[in-house]
């Protein structure tokens, strides 16, 4: 007997009779019977794994043959190597056409991504696309296939067909868009009726009542003011649906301000300017007067009639890389806006439904959009900051351990806490002082949409010589934020929201809805005193109180 062993294992056993010739098996013999049965064991082992592989093959052919998702894999030749049934379906390809044809034969961009993963050996989470020149919604991920090599040997696209659910989603935006067709029309017959109810009155005692001045005097005053919130209804509508002409000239900016004042009608204690130079634009003046007017009326709407306060200021602003512009800032004391209405105040969708006259700042943002300005309420509280920092160096500061120095930073490179899966990160955004608000709406923006894809690099997350983190966004109301070593402070801010507070004075003490947010400074008392901490807090709040809930910058 002659054991057959491949590596180790033991395949069977070989059973030999008597020699035909001679009494037995010589030494020879023997050695060349064992060699016979490792070979045979080997052959036996290959033969089996042939057939595993032949199973686990049709095993997973019928996997891929089954799946809902379409999957297609390149090889380490950037070939085809195996495309299923539902990817064939979705992609319009045959197998037999595309399997050993260059990743090229893919359209684009599948093909391009392939070779990404492939070329850098990183995983493309979920993206969804659009093919090229075909109404076709793809959500797409792929995954490189890794052996024991550091190279991948390949790579794999999973994709699935959503151009079913784009299309349901599109017809449950038309539903939308007819309801709140609905709702507009009957918003708009609501917002004609009442002038004309009051127009058709007076229209009916004209005959009797026309010898009565003080009759003609209130006629021509009522009529004037509803034949103009007319006009406005239709000139918001108008500038909502319709891109219009522009005609621009260059105009000073005071007198297209002292038009806006003498349209809106306000008193000259209410409305107030602060504009001591010339200050040319090219824009067309129109326009413009019609977005500052209708941002105007909109904060004097939402404040007491009788304490209703508005102030306008304009002021030069330079960009780093770009020509010297004109700045102006509306800004209002008495305006009270409740919180979530400014989550949509610059969205005509929602703003519509409530009133025509708050769709009056979205008309405004349109309008000065087109010219090539921007409305903008946020980042705000790290423009004020920045500003708050200059005046108090000491708490733009570090502790230099080793040396036992304190460092005063002379730039301003704020820290912005996100909350992301992984945790909390703080990106950078440097030089907040010399940004526009502009400039730094749209960095934080692209760091925070980084900092959740976790694509932000490393120089993004170093340098901070200040920390504003916000736990107002997750509803947090007052919490004790932690120092970022080596920085001196962190201003930490809360929940903004509605509370009912004492205004008017002692004299004439009432109560009123206000906007009220926290606001925390933790210290290192290395280097500072309370006193500085006490300091900063007063004249940050003072920034945010001045102008009060509502700032709205044309840049």
């Amino acid at each position: 007997m002659a054991p057959l062993l491949a590596q180790g294992e033991l395949m069977g056993i070989l059973v030999v009779g008597q020699p035909v010739a001679g009494g037995v098996y010589g030494r020879q013999e023997v050695e060349s019977l064992f060699d016979l049965a490792s070979h045979l064991a080997t052959a036996i082992r290959d033969v089996g794994l042939h057939h595993q592989l032949h199973h686990e093959k049709e095993f997973t052919e019928r996997i891929l043959a089954h799946m809902s998702s379409g999957v297609v894999t390149i090889g380490r030749d950037e070939r085809v190597g195996t495309i299923n049934r539902r990817a064939e379906e979705v992609l319009g390809l045959r197998a037999a056409e595309v399997v050993g044809q260059d990743l090229r034969v893919l359209p684009s961009p599948l093909g391009d991504m392939l070779f990404e993963t492939l070329a850098h050996g990183r995983a493309r989470p979920a993206t969804e696309i659009q093919l090229p020149g075909r109404n076709l919604w793809l959500e797409v991920s792929t995954y490189p296939i890794r052996g024991d090599e550091t190279a991948a040997l390949g790579a794999v696209l999973v994709l699935d067909d959503r151009t079913a659910q784009k299309e349901l989603a599109a017809r449950k935006r038309q539903a939308e868009e007819f309801q709140l067709l609905a709702r507009v029309v009957a918003r708009i017959a609501d917002e004609i009726k009442n002038p004309l109810v009051s127009i058709s009155t007076f229209v009916e005692l004209i005959e009797e009542r026309f010898d009565d001045p003080d009759f003609r005097k209130r006629f021509s005053s009522v009529v004037r003011r509803d034949a103009r919130r007319l006009v406005q209804v239709f000139e918001k509508l108008a500038g909502l649906v319709s891109e219009g002409e522009l005609h621009c000239t260059t105009v000073d900016l005071h007198e297209v301000l002292d038009d806006v004042v003498t349209t809106v009608q306000l008193s000259d204690d209410a409305l107030g300017k602060r504009a001591e130079e010339a200050h040319p634009v090219k824009v067309d003046a129109a326009q413009l007067r019609k977005a500052l007017s209708y941002l105007i009326w909109f904060l004097t709407h939402n404040s007491p009639v009788e304490e209703a306060r508005v102030s306008l200021a304009v002021s030069r602003h330079a960009e780093r890389g770009e020509p010297e512009g004109v700045r102006i800032l509306i800004a209002s004391r008495t305006a009270s806006v409740a919180p979530e209405k400014l989550t949509r105040l610059f969205d005509p969708v929602q703003m519509v439904q409530e009133s025509l006259i708050d769709v009056g700042p979205a008309v405004s943002q349109r309008l000065i959009e087109a010219q090539g300005g921007r409305l903008t309420l946020t980042v705000f509280a790290l423009k004020a900051a920045a500003s708050v920092l200059k005046a108090h160096p000491r708490i733009n500061a570090s502790l230099d351990e080793a040396a036992g120095e304190i460092v005063l930073k002379k730039h301003y490179h704020l820290g912005v806490a996100v909350n992301t899966e992984e945790g909390l990160i703080v990106p950078v955004v440097r030089d907040v002082d010399n940004k526009s608000l502009k400039e730094l709406a749209v960095e934080l923006k692209g760091l925070v949409e980084r900092a959740h894809a976790r694509k932000l690099s490393r120089e993004e997350l170093q340098g901070a010589t200040f920390t504003i983190t916000n736990a107002g966004a997750l509803g947090g109301w007052t919490f004790t934020p932690i120092i970022q070593f080596p920085q001196a402070a962190i201003l930490g801010l809360g929940e903004a929201r509605l509370e009912p507070v004492i205004v008017g004075g002692r004299e004439r003490p009432r109560l009123a809805a206000r906007l009220r947010m926290p606001a925390v400074l933790s210290i290192d008392h290395r280097l500072l005193d309370g006193a500085d901490a006490v300091g900063f807090l007063r004249a940050f709040r003072q920034v945010l109180e001045d102008p009060d809930e509502l700032l709205l910058a044309l840049v």
